[in-house]
């Protein structure tokens, strides 16, 4: 992987940037003791942030590879490469976030209450049946 990802410990209180904490990117299970996050990917997300002015929701970044096959993801999941997150951004449609991720963001799935965002390394389009 040519993408530089940093691990941090589990509940380390540290703003990733201006606009998000690590807390944000925890892996939802509870359980594991680390989390990774893509500074490429967190760059992203802060141009996301600043372009709408409003605030990126992350419903699922990190995941630890249990919860990630215990919430069904798939094997080639970018989550638990810290390469991944799934948002909304407050006020802004899933289609208008869909429109301005696609410029940026190498993989990118638009489900109906959110979309994933990735940061790949190729591009891959799909749209999800949550």
């Amino acid at each position: 992987m040519t993408e530089k990802t940093i691990k941090f410990k589990r509940g380390e209180n540290i703003q990733l940037s201006r606009h998000f904490h690590l807390k944000e990117f925890e892996c939802k299970c509870g359980k594991c003791k680390e989390t990774i996050v893509s500074a490429e990917h967190l760059r992203l997300l802060q141009e996301l942030r600043e372009h709408f002015d409003s605030p990126v929701l992350i419903s699922s970044a990190y995941r630890c590879p249990a919860h990630n096959i215990a919430v069904g993801g798939v094997t080639s999941s970018q989550h638990p490469k810290g390469l991944a997150t799934d948002i909304t951004v407050a006020g802004v449609s899933v289609k208008e976030v869909w429109e301005y991720c696609d410029k940026i963001f190498d993989g990118l799935g638009k489900y109906k209450n959110f979309n994933h965002i990735d940061s790949r390394g190729e591009k891959a389009r799909w749209t999800g049946s949550y």
